[in-house]
């Protein structure tokens, strides 16, 4: 059990409401946590992580790079689209 987090502000995203969102949801993952917020701070992604099979720290979600999460959406959207 893992708890995601996204947020979409045109007017920017500061450093306090992922964090306050996320601490929400640490009941669904108490073992480890990352923000991540685009270069124009209008996007921010996070996430809570539950250790059940991989335990160890290296497992650990990575953080992406701006251009690695846009090129991993750009793949992913038009495959979901074309999925519906």
């Amino acid at each position: 059990m893992c708890g995601l987090l996204a947020i979409f502000r045109p007017g920017g995203i500061d450093d306090i409401e992922p964090s306050r969102l996320l601490a929400l949801l640490a009941h669904r993952g108490p073992d480890a946590a990352a923000t991540w917020f685009s270069h124009d701070r209008r996007v921010a992604l996070g996430h809570q992580r539950l250790m059940i099979i991989a335990v160890s720290n290296a497992a650990n979600q990575a953080t992406l790079s701006a251009e690695e999460v846009e090129q991993e959406l750009a793949e992913l959207v038009p495959d979901m689209c074309a999925a519906r």
